[in-house]
């Protein structure tokens, strides 16, 4: 096998140019937080971004030109549509075109805050073994897993979503390391356990879905978020199919539209928040 190649990227993405030639299976990826208020009809009356002094001109450019546009199903409380506030975190991506420039798009959201008291967390939770092969070739990863959690708290379906790596290499490289930091994913998250909800709209359901990164990093290094306002550089992997997930109803569209904005020590729960309506861009 030929020993895997680690990237050595230096992009200079705030000002959408590049020190030098950049592999076009690599992007850019960028959370940004902040609040977005909505109308009793669903329309979006205003929004801010956390330290906007922090980001490049062109995220600030794209949410002044999109989120305006958005539309929300209507929140509603004790069946009356009510104006309201949620916090969000928005996954901005830069891609590199075929003329040397970068296309900027909004990839993701999510909505409201999921480490309240009465939601979905954690009970129990270890990490999982970094594969020795892994280590050995110095790769690193973020692989995004989708669990179904039942009422009892326990992991009844696990698959990984997506799996993004910190390091290139051929095809047929990325693809066995993909699957090796998946696999050990997979094998230590059935065996945790979460606190199902005490409260909100989710409390009387039979099961929940919930999206869980997991990092894997070498000695501090590998794909630790940068710092804000900054972009993240990385080999994404394909969304992989899931046959259990549900194929319509309310919980459909979210899991189409998939999500990557959670937090390094995160978890986001399927269909929760306020509803967007609209596509991100």
């Amino acid at each position: 096998m030929k020993r895997f190649i680690l990237a050595a990227l230096c992009v200079l993405l705030p000002a959408l140019s590049m020190a030098a030639p950049v592999r076009k299976d690599v992007e850019g990826s960028m959370v940004v937080t902040g609040d977005i208020q909505v109308t009793k009809t669903g329309e979006v009356s205003g929004f801010t971004l956390d330290r906007p002094n922090d980001l490049p001109d062109v995220v600030k450019t794209l949410a002044s030109q999109a989120l305006p546009h958005w539309r929300f199903a209507p929140v509603k409380v004790d069946g009356q549509a009510v104006n309201a506030t949620s916090k969000m975190r928005l996954r901005f991506v830069t891609r590199p075109t075929d003329d040397g420039n970068f296309t900027v798009a909004i990839a993701g959201a999510s909505f409201g805050d999921e480490h309240q008291d009465g939601q979905l967390w954690f009970k129990q939770r270890s990490a999982p073994k970094y594969p020795p092969a892994a280590v050995a070739a110095r790769v690193t990863g973020t692989v995004i897993l989708l669990l179904k959690i039942d009422r009892d708290g326990n992991v009844a379906n696990a698959a990984a979503e997506r799996v993004n790596l910190g390091s290139v290499g051929t095809e047929s490289e990325m693809r066995m390391f993909r699957g090796m930091l998946a696999d050990a994913c997979l094998r230590r998250a059935r065996t945790w356990q979460f606190t199902p909800p005490t409260k909100g709209p989710a409390v009387d359901k039979n099961e929940w879905y919930v999206r869980v990164p997991v990092q894997f990093n070498l000695n501090g290094s590998g794909m630790h978020a940068p710092g804000y306002g900054k972009w993240l550089v990385y080999a994404p992997g394909p969304k992989e199919k899931i046959d259990w997930i549900p194929k319509d109803g309310e919980l459909a569209d979210e899991f189409e539209r998939g999500n990557d904005t959670i937090p390094e020590d995160g978890l986001q729960l399927v269909g929760s928040g306020i509803k967007l309506l609209t596509p991100l861009s």
